[in-house]
């Protein structure tokens, strides 16, 4: 089936999302944030960690799918220090790992679907690749996410594919979020 666009780049896209997010409808999949090993950023940890600006944008992520509503979410990140930082700086809690999220090659739409809670939204803290490898099975332009870029899928109900999709990077996500509540 052709995945409508949530078009997430304006006011009604975003609002749009908010509606699928209210209903629990929603997988999104985050690409952790900026990796000290490759950059020149100050780096407050491991060098296989995220860097201190990516503390920062990762904090902010949170704070914005705070406001979207967390509550009615479930979270899994890949074992890899990147995003395990990652997500513990968004949700400030150690969150549950899983090795599928870290094996890009192999990553399937029905891992998602079948991990998805009917009612409940899922954020999952993964790699560019696996994004890419996502978008590309599902037919989407597979392009690299950039660090904290997100891909956001909808799923009614109990269905296996998504019904819409949309990408945004973490800064007009935490921008737009506020706007559409």
């Amino acid at each position: 089936p052709t995945l409508l666009d949530f078009g997430l780049e304006s006011p009604a896209g975003m609002t749009a999302l908010a509606a699928s997010w209210a209903k629990g409808e929603v997988v999104v999949l985050v690409r952790h944030a900026e990796r000290c090993d490759r950059s020149t950023a100050p780096c407050p940890d491991t060098p296989d960690g995220i860097t201190a600006d990516g503390k920062d944008l990762a904090v902010a992520l949170g704070a914005a799918f705070a406001r979207l509503g967390i509550e009615r979410a479930d979270f899994l990140t890949s074992p890899l220090t990147r995003t395990r930082q990652t997500s513990t700086y968004m949700f400030g809690a150690t969150v549950p790992e899983q090795a599928w999220l870290a094996n890009c090659k192999t990553v399937q739409v029905d891992d998602i679907a079948r991990t998805k809670v009917a009612g409940r939204n899922l954020i999952l803290v993964t790699h560019s690749h696996c994004i890419e490898k996502i978008e590309k099975d599902l037919g989407l332009a597979a392009t690299e996410p950039p660090y904290g870029g997100m891909l956001f899928l909808a799923f009614a109900g109990r269905q296996r594919l998504p019904g819409a999709a949309g990408t945004l990077d973490a800064e007009r996500f935490i921008a737009g979020i506020g706007a559409a509540k």
